[in-house]
């Protein structure tokens, strides 16, 4: 039975597909929860809109409706007799906090049989009355108290409210003695006949509510920390299209259509439901607060012909379009960052599973490389020390045989040093502490010294080394011990796996334009060349083809590598031409020096990257 462990590849395979499977249900999972938490929101924001519009009507309806107890209705203790009696409830109306400039003008009217004959004007500083005209503004309001008056002399009627919306003015009768009403104590009940003498009326400062009482209200109950969220405006619901206040200089038609929340303001009525106690000073007559309904203009087909709720309308929604819109916004935007999360997560498992898969294959490789220098390193020093140990117990005799073992040592020290000399290059190459001397130098020169280099193995393989080099070659900017370095890598690479055509060429030449020339350098065989599924992977360190293995062929997968990264070192590439059977054919492509002349004077080259 297989014994499962932490360090089993497959159970990391395993785990790593359950974590990504779990994503699945965890991603339905905060769909849901985000879903849930968006219906929370949009409540959460219905109810707190709708407690500040509450809030705001009952300040504003509650300032006027203070007006209209203190000033109509008189104050709670007695009137001070050193001023006009009506003077007295605007004191009363101050000391009880009331805004002074809430109160614009007020007036005392009298004589005729409907109090309107007259009227006098009291100084809200002095106190001193004065007579006056009636002002245009308050002709309507005339009329309406002319009426009033003959509806008053007939007897009791229906509560009236105290308002004018046009004049934006509070009125109130005022009586000779007691005012009309059935004495139900009496038996049989008694009538007393009014005696009307004149109306008080109150006018309201439109231009300081609008200026200054309504957004310092709006200030106080719709921004958030500093924020406006929300587009207010009041209109009139008298006249249509008039605009009291509004947050925004234009609004669309969308917004007076469909607000979020709507609110009749200075909705005062002078009459309470029974059992409510008698409201005290500050306190106001005002219907419901608020309740979602469309508005409508008033007039003809209008919500109420006759006295609409309120004088003015409170429109709210939210700067998103709607509280909806918002809502949705904001879902939208946890969706997202819930998605890029996982995605994330995602991402991350992917890498992780690729990372392992990596780590755990570089191990394997690790430990081939291992093993192959083990060996590749055990051959020659067995060869060397074997040699040795000839010599040294005196089993060696004459001078020719002598001269034979000093060849073998010789033969085998200098591929051992050659694989020392890879092992450090890739080793200084992958710790980024590899430095090259960069110098003009002479192609020819390089090609010669990587030829002289290998020139024993080419002899012990009995393969012919064929050197093709143009003339008048520019000079390259290189570092000449690593890119004849780089050139043997090749060469004993061509001799490794294409040894068996027994000939090996290099030919430099150069290519491209003017400005642009390259010195191409071509290492050659015509061995079986490269098997189509290794040439994605031939210049990967520590990677041996599927024949190199099959056929023992010495080395660790190292030489490739070193070579291509010497050529990228030097600003240049190493590609790979192959045809199965027929050979194969590597190509290193140097800048030459006049390219880099070039280049500087144009400004795309920084020779400080070649070093």
């Amino acid at each position: 039975m297989r014994k499962w462990s932490l360090d089993h590849p497959r159970l990391w395979l395993v785990l790593m597909i359950a974590a990504c499977l779990s994503l699945v249900p965890l991603a339905w999972l905060q769909y849901r929860w985000i879903a849930q938490i968006s219906a929370a929101d949009r409540e959460r924001r219905q109810v707190h809109l709708g407690a500040a519009v509450s809030r705001f009507v009952r300040d504003l309806d509650g300032e006027a409706g203070r007006a209209l107890r203190l000033l109509l209705f008189g104050p709670m203790g007695g009137p001070r007799r050193d001023l006009p009696g009506g003077f007295t409830p605007y004191l009363r109306f101050l000391e009880a906090g009331g805004e002074p400039h809430l109160v614009k003008n007020f007036y005392l009217s009298q004589g005729g049989t409907d109090g309107t004959l007259e009227l006098l004007q009291i100084d809200l500083t002095s106190g001193e009355t004065t007579p006056v005209a009636w002002p245009p503004e308050l002709d309507p309001l005339r009329a309406r108290l002319a009426l009033l008056s003959q509806s008053l002399e007939a007897g009791p009627s229906p509560p009236q409210p105290p308002f004018d919306g046009q004049a934006l003015a509070f009125f109130a009768p005022r009586w000779q003695g007691l005012p009309p009403r059935i004495l139900r104590e009496a038996r049989p009940p008694r009538v007393f006949p009014p005696v009307l003498t004149g109306w008080t009326i109150v006018q309201l400062d439109q231009d300081f509510i609008a200026q200054e009482l309504l957004p310092e209200l709006v200030k106080r109950h719709f921004q958030d920390s500093g924020v406006m969220a929300f587009q207010v405006c009041i209109v009139s619901q008298r006249e249509a299209g008039h605009i009291v206040y509004a947050t925004d200089a234009s609004l669309d038609d969308e917004f007076f259509a469909s607000p979020d929340l709507s609110a009749p303001l200075l909705s005062l009525r002078p009459d309470r439901p029974p059992g409510l106690r008698e409201p005290g000073p500050g306190r106001a007559f005002f219907a419901p607060p608020w309740r979602r309904q469309q508005w409508q203009p008033s007039g003809p087909g209008g919500p109420d012909a006759g006295e609409p709720e309120g004088v003015w309308r409170l429109l709210v929604r939210h700067r998103a379009g709607s509280l909806e819109a918002a809502v949705g916004r904001t879902r939208r935007r946890n969706l997202a960052v819930s998605l890029a999360i996982l995605l994330l997560m995602s991402g991350s498992l992917a890498v992780l599973l690729v990372s392992t898969r990596r780590a755990q294959k570089l191990a394997r490789m690790q430990m081939e490389f291992v093993a192959g220098v083990s060996h590749e390193l055990k051959t020659p020093l067995s060869v060397i020390c074997s040699a040795g140990d000839n010599l040294a117990d005196g089993l060696v005799a004459g001078e020719q045989q002598v001269r034979r073992y000093g060849a073998v040592v010789r033969g085998e020290g200098r591929r051992l040093s050659r694989m020392v000399d890879k092992i450090l290059g890739f080793a200084g190459i992958q710790s980024g502490h590899a430095r090259y001397e960069m110098e003009p130098v002479e192609v020819s020169e390089v090609v010669a010294a990587a030829v002289a280099a290998c020139e024993p193995e080419i002899r012990a393989a009995g393969c012919t080394l064929e050197t093709t080099l143009e003339q008048d070659l520019p000079p390259i900017l290189a570092d000449s011990v690593s890119l004849t370095h780089c050139l043997r890598n090749l060469i004993d690479n061509a001799l490794a796996h294409g040894g068996e055509g027994k000939w090996i060429g290099v030919r430099a030449r150069a290519v491209g334009e003017s400005q642009r020339r390259e010195l191409e350098i071509a290492v050659e065989d015509r061995g079986r060349g490269i098997e189509p599924r290794d040439l994605a992977r031939i210049f990967d360190p520590f990677y041996r083809g599927g024949r190199a293995v099959q056929d023992q062929v010495r080395g660790f997968g190292l030489g490739l590598t070193l070579a291509r990264r010497i050529a990228e070192a030097h600003s240049g590439a190493l590609s790979v031409e192959n045809v199965p059977g027929q050979g194969a054919r590597f190509i290193v492509r140097i800048p030459a020096l006049a390219g880099f002349a070039a280049e500087e004077e144009n400004g795309t080259t920084d020779p400080a990257d070649r070093g």
